[in-house]
């Protein structure tokens, strides 16, 4: 997939009826060279890359209403089934490794192990959630 080469405005919103505020990520050659290092593994200090990244991810989907999901999420996700959405219709997000999302104290969102990261394209149909997982709002 091509990859955006400059920077893209995208609504975010989060869970309920709230209004969509805009946010800017930018897909500068820098991101676009840390995607394809944490793709293939080649480059030295991965873990680096990861955390910069999941940071990256996490200044994306900052928002009113995310602090508080986000706390939730860190705290609940390795003691019990919490889920989270990411949803878009701008097709190149879904390349993003939402699994190094970091949340809170949480260094990467899918270190967590109860957590079920789930991805919904806007109006269509998605299985029922998983009974007894808590479902938090949407990231993207």
């Amino acid at each position: 997939m091509h990859l955006p080469e400059a920077d893209q405005e995208y609504h975010r919103r989060g869970r309920g009826p709230s209004k969509p505020d805009l946010a800017t990520l930018r897909w500068s050659q820098g991101l676009r060279e840390q995607l394809k290092a944490l793709r293939k593994h080649t480059e030295r200090g991965v873990d680096e890359t990861a955390a910069r990244v999941g940071r990256l991810l996490a200044e994306f989907v900052q928002c009113d209403g995310w602090a508080i999901p986000s706390r939730e999420i860190a705290a609940k996700g390795d003691q019990e089934p919490i889920s989270l959405t990411v949803r878009s219709n701008a097709s190149e997000r879904y390349h993003l490794p939402w699994e190094l999302l970091s949340l809170a104290q949480v260094v990467h969102a899918g270190s967590l192990s109860r957590l079920l990261r789930r991805y919904e394209w806007p109006d269509t149909v998605t299985k029922p959630r998983v009974e007894g997982c808590h479902r938090r709002s949407p990231v993207a």
